[in-house]
């Protein structure tokens, strides 16, 4: 099956298999994002995951393996902060939308911003003499 990332079969078959044994929207983004494949997808534009991921989900054939390869294109891109701005219909998936609503809480886009410090002031150090008495005392209370 060709895809824009290039996923192998061996890949594809990880992903069918994460998919077909997850019980649980989180079981299925933990197994996904452990897949092999998935550091493709990681490396690939946002915007061409959206679009790989709409025309999966578009398909009438949505097989096993079709099926998971849009899950795991969802995470993908769930776990990048600017695919917030993709107009992702998660809901074309069972568990689309828990996993896309967790990715939202979870990862939060910050913006940089550089904060200028003042100098720190001046630090002393002072030396004292250690106490006349030592830490360490015998039984009878002398020092040992």
């Amino acid at each position: 099956m060709p895809t824009r990332m290039q996923i192998t079969e061996g890949e594809l078959e990880e992903f069918a298999r994460v998919y077909l044994f997850a019980n649980t929207p989180t079981s299925l983004v933990n197994g996904m994002v452990r897949c092999s494949g998935m550091s493709k997808l990681r490396r690939s534009d946002v915007a061409d995951l959206s679009a790989e991921f709409d025309e999966l989900t578009a398909r009438s054939d949505r097989t096993e393996r079709i099926v998971s390869l849009a899950y795991a294109v969802l995470c993908a891109l769930a776990e990048r902060a600017d695919a917030s701005k993709e107009k992702v219909n998660a809901a074309r998936l069972r568990w689309g939308p828990p996993i896309w609503n967790r990715a939202r809480r979870t990862y939060i886009s910050t913006d940089i911003t550089n904060i200028k410090m003042p100098p720190l002031p001046e630090q002393r150090v002072v030396v004292r003499d250690s106490p006349s008495s030592p830490l360490i005392l015998g039984p009878d209370g002398k020092p040992a």
